[in-house]
């Protein structure tokens, strides 16, 4: 498992093993590159986001994340307790793994009272919305997320407020099917529903 360092630049604490988005890098001293890290602000992940280690690191402090696993993660107990296989990721304005959310993939509970799960990190690269409103060719729009299982999905409650439609308008309350976009580093529709 590879660490590197990290300083927290968030306002609050990072829980152990909590998630946490990368910023971008500092060097406090010559020679010494260190991670910036922040709580996530953005349904699901890529590359960005790292695992926080065992210790909590204070608003201005120094610890370790990785990115690599498997390795352990701090889940939400509201979210039920996560089965092998499943995706779970970070949202925003919270430490924690959430269900139905991309970014990692479930190897197993390590400590349920905890909420601690082994994850091996997955980056969130497709996902199923609903388009809210009309999305226009060469525009953006904002999409409803849906998660869960084959047919049974739910609205996530979340959306992403700015995917790029560059093939053709789509009528409000179509399935869509969205896909990251790592040239410019955001969301774009490529497949809706008839």
């Amino acid at each position: 498992m590879v660490w590197h360092e990290f300083r927290n630049e968030s306002s609050e604490t990072i829980p152990p093993f909590g998630v946490l988005r990368v910023t971008g890098v500092v060097v406090p001293e010559p020679g010494r590159v260190v991670l910036v890290g922040n709580q996530p602000d953005t349904f699901g992940c890529q590359e960005r986001g790292m695992l926080n280690g065992a210790v909590p690191v204070e608003s201005g402090q120094y610890g370790v994340c990785t990115r690599t696993g498997p390795a352990a993660g701090a889940y939400e107990l509201a979210d039920g307790e996560p089965a092998v296989g499943e995706r779970w990721g970070p949202r925003p304005g919270s430490w924690r793994l959430r269900r139905h959310t991309g970014g990692f993939v479930v190897w197993g509970v390590t400590n349920a009272a905890a909420g601690l799960v082994l994850v091996q990190p997955q980056p969130m690269v497709s996902l199923l919305g609903k388009t809210d409103l009309p999305h226009l060719k060469n525009s953006t729009a904002r999409i409803s997320i849906w998660s869960g299982p084959l047919g049974f999905e739910v609205d996530t409650q979340h959306d992403l407020p700015f995917v790029y439609n560059r093939y053709g308008d789509v009528p409000a309350g179509k399935w869509v099917r969205c896909a990251w976009n790592d040239q410019g580093n955001d969301w774009e529709l490529v497949a809706a529903e008839c």
